[in-house]
C-alpha cells in the first residue's frame, strides 16, 4: 500500500528503549518495508505515547501492508482523533475503509484529505475510485481529472481512470488508460491484470489471457491475476486449466475469496454439488464485504437448488438480495427510474405515430437483426444457435442502442431528447444515426459486422423497439417469450451487475411488476405499422429446436445450415458474458421448464400481476 512514509531525519537517542528510539527504529523499519518489525515497535510506542498522531498513522500503514485491514482502520482512526488535520492519515484510512467495503465512510475521509491538502494527487485519485464504486461516476471522473492535472505521469491514477471507463462500458478508453499506465510503469503488474479484464470485455480473450500471464511474470504471487486467469478460462470452458489457475491462487492465499468462488463454480460444473456447497458455506463464514457476500450467497443458492433443496435455496437467495440492497444503498441507482421511463414511452407512443417508411434504407447499410425479450427468456440460447450460422454474428450484449440514445446529440449536432425528439427526425438525420450505430458496432464488436449480419441481442432492447423501428424500419425483430413465472423467478435467482434495470430484480415483487410493464409495452409496440417481428416461445424451441430454427431462418431469409444444431459444440470456444454462460455448451435440456413449481409458495403472491400474460402467451 503506497502511502507517505516516515521522514528520514529522526535522530535516535542514546537509550535504545526510550520512546524516541522506538519511534526512530520503527521509522527505519517502515522505510525498509519491514512491516512486522515496524508493527511491534509502534505498538510499544503507542502504548506509552497514545497522543502521537504520526505513530498511529505509521501503525496503520504497517497493519495495512500486512493485510490486517481491520486493525489498520482502528489505528488510523486514532490518528485522526489525535490530529483531525492529518491529511495522510485521512487518505490511508479512506483507502483501508475501501478494502473493508465501507465506501461511504471512505469517501468522507478521502474528501477530507483533499480538502486539507488540495495538491494531494493520490488522495484525489483514490477519492475518484471510491466515487466510482459508489456509482457517482461524473464526480469520480472530476476527481480523477484533478489527480491527473497534479500528477499526469502517475500510473496508478491512469489505472483508476481505466476502472471508471470500464464501469461506463467505455472499454476502448479503458484499454488505452491501462496501456498508458503500463507505458509509464512497465512492471506495473496490477495494470497488466486490469488490461486483461478490459480485453475480456472487448472480446479479445486470448489477448486477455496474455495480459494476465504478463502480470504473473511480473508478480508470480499475484492471487488476483491467478484468479482472473482462472475465471476467464472457466468462461471459455477450459475447465482443467481454470482449476490449475485457481489452485495456484489458493496456494498463495488459501482463504482467498475469488479463488474459492471459482473453485466452487468448477466443482458445481463437474457435478460435485456437495463439495461446492461446503466450500461456499465456508466462504460465507468469513467476514465479507456486502458485494462479495451477495455473490457467494447467490452461488450457494444455485447449488442448493441443484441439490433439490428449494426452501434452503430461497433463504440464501433472500440473504443475497439483502446484501445487494446494502450495496445499492451506496449507489445512485433508483428502482423507480426504469418503470417511470417505460411509462413515458407508453404514453408517447400512444399519442404519436411512428415512422411509416418501411422501405429499405437507401444508404447501403443493412439493418441489424434485433433479438429481444425480457431477461432470462432464452435469448442467449437463441443467439448461440443463430451465431453458429456462417452468415450471422452476435453482439455480445453490447448496449449499442443505449449508447446511441445517450450520445445522439453529438452526431446530430443538435439537442436530442428521447422519445420527444423522434417527432422531428428527418430522413437525413436517420441516415446519420444509422451511421453512428454502425460506427459503435465496429468499435465495440469488431470488423465482422461488415461481413456478416449482426444479431443485436440485448433483451431489454424490447423497451426501445419504438426507437429501433423508427431508425431501422426494415429490421427483423425476434421476440423471445417464456413462462412468466419461470422468467421472473430466474431473474430473481441470478447475479446481475447492478444498473438501473437490474436493481428491480432484488425482490420478486419489483421483478414481476417490471415484467408486466415491459411486456405491456411490447403489446403496444407490436401494433406499430410495418414492424416485422417473429415471436417464439422458449418451450417450443426446446420441444423441437430444428423445426423452430428452420422457421426462424426462413423469416430472416437465410439458408438452412446444419451447424446451427451443433451450437453447443461451437460455443465451447466462445466467451459468454451472460448469467447462462455455463449452459450454452450443453445440448438442449428441459430442466429449466416449470422450475417455478419448486417455488410455488414464494411466487404465489405475485401471480395476479403475471396472470394477464400467462393467459395471453398461452401458459395456463
Amino acid at each position: 500500500m503506497a502511502h507517505e512514509v516516515p521522514p528520514n531525519n529522526i535522530v535516535s537517542p542514546i537509550d535504545p528503549q526510550s520512546p524516541q528510539s522506538l519511534k526512530s527504529s520503527a521509522s527505519a523499519a517502515l522505510r525498509a518495508g519491514r512491516w512486522q518489525e515496524a508493527r511491534g515497535l509502534l505498538q510499544r510506542f503507542c502504548t506509552v505515547q497514545p497522543g502521537d498522531a504520526d505513530a498511529w498513522y505509521w501503525l496503520g500503514l504497517a497493519h495495512a501492508n500486512l493485510g490486517m485491514f481491520g486493525e489498520a482502520a482502528n489505528a488510523l482512526a486514532r490518528a485522526v482523533v489525535c490530529n483531525s488535520r492529518h491529511a495522510p492519515a485521512h487518505h490511508t484510512l479512506g483507502s483501508v475503509l475501501m478494502r473493508l467495503g465501507h465506501t461511504d465512510q471512505a469517501i468522507g475521509n478521502l474528501q477530507q484529505a483533499v480538502n486539507l491538502k488540495p495538491s494531494f494527487a493520490e488522495a484525489h485519485g483514490d477519492l475518484g475510485n471510491a466515487l466510482r464504486l459508489a456509482g457517482r461516476l461524473d464526480e469520480a471522473e472530476q476527481s480523477l481529472r484533478s489527480a491527473l492535472r497534479l500528477k499526469p505521469n502517475e500510473a496508478r491514477i491512469h489505472l483508476h481512470l481505466a476502472l471508471l471507463y470500464k464501469q461506463q462500458r467505455r472499454y476502448a478508453d479503458a484499454a488505452a488508460s491501462c496501456r498508458t499506465a503500463i507505458t509509464l510503469q512497465p512492471a506495473f503488474a496490477e495494470a497488466h491484470n486490469e488490461l486483461g479484464n478490459v480485453l475480456q470485455n472487448l472480446g479479445e480473450q486470448e489477448q486477455a489471457l496474455a495480459s494476465y500471464r504478463k502480470a504473473l511474470d511480473l508478480r508470480p504471487d499475484s492471487v488476483e491475476a491467478w484468479t482472473n486467469l482462472g475465471l476467464t478460462l472457466e468462461r471459455l470452458h477450459r475447465l482443467e486449466e481454470a482449476r490449475a489457475a485457481a489452485q495456484a491462487a489458493l496456494a498463495q492465499a488459501p482463504g482467498h475469496y475469488g479463488a474459492n468462488l471459482l473453485c466452487a463454480r468448477l466443482d458445481s460444473r463437474a457435478g460435485a454439488q456437495q463439495q461446492a456447497r461446503e466450500r461456499l458455506e465456508a466462504l460465507l463464514r468469513q467476514s465479507l464485504a456486502p458485494r462479495d457476500y451477495a455473490m457467494a450467497a447467490m452461488d450457494l443458492a444455485q447449488v442448493l437448488d441443484k441439490l433439490g433443496e428449494p426452501v434452503l435455496a430461497f433463504e440464501r437467495f433472500a440473504a443475497a438480495k439483502a446484501a445487494w440492497r446494502t450495496v445499492l444503498a451506496a449507489t445512485s441507482y433508483d428502482t423507480g427510474q426504469l418503470p417511470a421511463h417505460i411509462a413515458r414511452l407508453h404514453a408517447w407512443f400512444s399519442t404519436h405515430e411512428c415512422n411509416r417508411d418501411t422501405a429499405s434504407a437507401d444508404d447501403g447499410l443493412a439493418a441489424p437483426i434485433f433479438l429481444v425479450g425480457f431477461p432470462r427468456s432464452g435469448t442467449t440460447l437463441m443467439e448461440q444457435i443463430l451465431e453458429s450460422h456462417p452468415h450471422l454474428t452476435g453482439s455480445r450484449e453490447e448496449p449499442l442502442i443505449t449508447r446511441l440514445l445517450e450520445s445522439a446529440t453529438t452526431p446530430l449536432g443538435r439537442p436530442f431528447a428521447y422519445p420527444d425528439g423522434l417527432e422531428g427526425i428527418t430522413p437525413e438525420e436517420r441516415h446519420t444515426l444509422r451511421a453512428e450505430y454502425w460506427r459503435l458496432a465496429h468499435q465495440l464488436i469488431g470488423p465482422e459486422v461488415e461481413t456478416r449480419r449482426l444479431i443485436d441481442k440485448l433483451p431489454l432492447n424490447i423497451i426501445d423497439l419504438g426507437f429501433i423501428h423508427h431508425l431501422f424500419p426494415d429490421a427483423k425483430i425476434i421476440v423471445a417469450l417464456r413462462d412468466p413465472r419461470d422468467v421472473c423467478l430466474s431473474c430473481y435467482m441470478q447475479s446481475f451487475d447492478l444498473n438501473q434495470a437490474m436493481v428491480n430484480f432484488l425482490d420478486l415483487g419489483s421483478t414481476t411488476r417490471l415484467y408486466a410493464a415491459v411486456m405491456d409495452l411490447w403489446r403496444q409496440y407490436r401494433a406499430l405499422p410495418g414492424l416485422d417481428a417473429f415471436v417464439y416461445r422458449y418451450e417450443d424451441l426446446v420441444d423441437d429446436v430444428e423445426a423452430m430454427t428452420r422457421r426462424l431462418l426462413e423469416f430472416l431469409g437465410e439458408p438452412w445450415d446444419p451447424a446451427v444444431l451443433r451450437y453447443h459444440e461451437i460455443a465451447r470456444g466462445r466467451y459468454a458474458n451472460t448469467p447462462s454462460y455455463q449452459n450454452v455448451t450443453l445440448p438442449i435440456y428441459r430442466k429449466a421448464i416449470g422450475r417455478w413449481r419448486n417455488y410455488a409458495e414464494q411466487i404465489a403472491p405475485h401471480l395476479n400481476t403475471l396472470q394477464p400474460f400467462l393467459d395471453e402467451f398461452g401458459y395456463k
